[in-house]
């Protein structure tokens, strides 16, 4: 049934050709570094903070919120080191800041973004599931590692959620299609114009970024992820992560 689910999805978001173009590419050697690669930092990260957020799910119809299951992508945790670098890359008064993050499945990036002082952190998330395992994942992770304790982990579908009229760093880890997308951008791109701020936008693997530069109220300053930004000249060189603690400099 997940392989029937997979192709139904996978034609929705490609359609045939494009279908038929991932399964031969999902077969190639590089595919299969890439996959070990993965499950060594998902299970290093799991390790040192005692949490579970690694793997890949992809969740059935009956099993999201709202009715755009076929445009949701697998989830897969982001990289943590990739993560921190380009929060990093961003100089802004973390506490004037909301972190929201679309699709944020089991909060990697919420723990994450918990080590830097933002104002507050959101998860949306339209797999129940998972948002139940990533509210386990917050009870477990370290206080001690935190600067910020204020999360919200929402089992909303991403297009109908209200986006909050404050200074924002949006962050999504190819979290659907490009369908859904649009109307995210489109949400986002009537906030700003109802109430102009700061908006941040970091899209790691941004394989819908034109959405994004076509939306007429950011610039793109950053290429891999993509970093979108409305004060477009503000950009620095990444602090990486302390390689004997993995922890975000204070």
């Amino acid at each position: 049934m997940d392989l029937v689910n997979r192709i139904k999805r996978s034609l929705a978001q490609r359609g045939f050709f494009g279908t038929v173009r991932m399964c031969w590419v999902s077969v190639l050697p590089g595919a299969w570094l890439r996959e070990a690669r993965r499950r060594r930092i998902d299970a290093e990260f799991d390790q040192l903070y005692r949490v579970d957020t690694g793997g890949t799910l992809r969740p059935d119809r009956d099993e999201v919120v709202g009715e755009n299951w076929s445009f949701g992508t697998h989830y897969a945790a982001v990289e943590p080191s990739a993560f921190v670098e380009a929060l990093n890359r961003i100089p802004i008064c973390h506490s004037d800041f909301i972190f929201m993050d679309f699709g944020s499945g089991k909060g990697r990036s919420l723990l994450l973004a918990s080590e830097f002082p933002f104002k507050k952190i959101v998860g949306v998330e339209f797999c129940p599931e998972l948002n139940r395992v990533a509210r386990q994942n917050v009870l477990r992770h370290p206080t001690a590692a935190r600067r910020n304790g204020d999360i919200e982990i929402l089992d909303a579908d991403a297009t109908k959620v209200t986006i909050p009229d404050e200074p924002l760093v949006l962050f999504l880890n190819n979290p659907f299609a490009a369908p859904l997308m649009a109307t995210v951008v489109k949400n986002v791109a009537d906030s700003f114009r109802r109430c102009p701020r700061r908006i941040v936008v970091i899209y790691s693997w941004p394989f819908h970024a034109d959405l994004w530069e076509a939306a007429g109220f950011l610039k793109r300053v950053y290429s891999s992820p993509a970093i979108f930004d409305t004060e477009p000249d503000t950009v620095s060189q990444p602090i990486l992560r302390d390689k004997r603690t993995n922890r975000v400099p204070a």
